[in-house]
């Protein structure tokens, strides 16, 4: 049984109402295979805005790598939902432009 923990919640502005929304992210799951034996990790994310849901397993060769390789997967998940890119995503009441600070990563080619 999967279990979240961490979760971040959202509101998504829809025919101007604002609408609950969340992102998930689960425990990591060992997933074990015999043929060939490799074992591997893996630690699903699940965004939800309103009428957007998605979901995906992000792998890892251990639960640690999973879960930071998760983490860091969540801003690209945010940034291609439909409500950030076009700016009804609110975070803590306020609009939602920016994943660098929120969810502390730089995106590529900021220093």
């Amino acid at each position: 049984m999967e279990s979240v923990i961490a979760q971040r919640d959202v509101e998504v502005e829809t025919n101007n109402e604002l609408v609950p929304g969340n992102i998930q992210v689960f425990a990591p799951q060992l997933h074990t295979q015999e043929r060939p034996k490799a074992d591997y990790w893996g630690c699903r994310v699940a965004v939800n805005f309103g009428s957007y849901t998605r979901s995906r397993e992000i792998f890892g060769e251990d639960s640690f790598q999973a879960l930071l390789l998760a983490l860091k997967m969540v801003p690209t998940e945010i940034e291609f939902s439909p409500a950030f890119r076009n700016g009804k995503l609110r975070l803590w009441g306020n609009p939602l432009t920016s994943t660098s600070e929120v969810f502390d990563w730089k995106p590529r080619g900021e220093a």
